[in-house]
């Protein structure tokens, strides 16, 4: 079983790459991608470079030694 919780309100405050950082070191095992800012025009998922956004994160998780089980 692993241990989740949302980047949701730290991702908005400090953006997603550190709201994984700070996730995994209060000792969670997996994160829950919040897309909140999905709906705003300025967000990382609506330009081509959407998938260079997501492997960062990616490699943040892996580095910090957690997965990403939802988003």
């Amino acid at each position: 079983m692993k241990l989740s919780t949302t980047t949701g309100v730290l991702a908005t405050k400090f953006g997603d790459a550190e709201a994984i950082k700070m996730i995994a070191k209060a000792g969670f095992d997996a994160y829950d991608l919040a897309m909140y800012h999905i709906q705003l025009t300025d967000n990382p998922f609506s330009d081509s470079g959407y998938m260079d956004y997501i492997k960062n994160l990616k490699k943040v998780a892996d580095e910090c030694g957690i997965v990403c089980n939802q988003a």
